[in-house]
């Protein structure tokens, strides 16, 4: 038999599924920082289309900057292939985290993305992927955390941004 859910019990579902997947997220990142130190992280070279991964990506974080009132400004070069060979799950993966902590640390202002071909030779195109905010930034005399294991700018336990450190 089919069970009806009223809005409240659809609410706490949907939250239970956003929190599953936020955890499946974060293992799956701990997973990838593990095969990258052992050496064994798979990266593919595949023909995908970049500018539909580009606008299927940029769509979704567009709308949470707009649910925080900020601007998100999305610009590709006139150059910018439509197909390109690599891995596009990685690429994903990749402009998601970029692009999702520049929201998360971002409280007023503009998020801008953009996509730029630097360089042209014959058929290989060398491109610059490029997330900027107006948001809280990192002092110089904490930049040395940045690329440590499992480290925060601010640790304390009154910090406001919440997150593992793996992004």
């Amino acid at each position: 038999s089919q069970m009806s859910m009223n809005a409240e019990q659809l609410e706490y579902v949907n939250m239970a599924k956003m929190s599953g997947s936020a955890l499946l997220r974060v293992i799956n990142d701990i997973l990838d920082l593990s095969s990258i130190e052992a050496g064994t992280l798979s990266v593919v070279s595949v023909p995908f289309d970049l500018q539909s991964l580009m606008e299927e990506t940029v769509k979704i974080h567009k709308a949470l900057a707009g649910k925080k009132g900020l601007k998100f400004h999305y610009h590709t070069s006139f150059g910018m292939p439509r197909y390109v060979i690599g891995d596009p799950d990685r690429l994903r993966q990749i402009m998601n985290n970029l692009i999702g902590n520049a929201i998360k640390f971002t409280d007023m202002g503009t998020i801008a993305v953009s996509v730029q071909d630097i360089s042209v030779v014959e058929e290989e195109t060398v491109l610059e992927f490029s997330v900027s905010d107006t948001g809280i930034g990192i002092s110089p005399e904490k930049m040395d955390l940045l690329f440590r294991r499992f480290s925060q700018v601010d640790g304390s336990a009154t910090r406001k941004y919440s997150g593992t450190g793996l992004g």
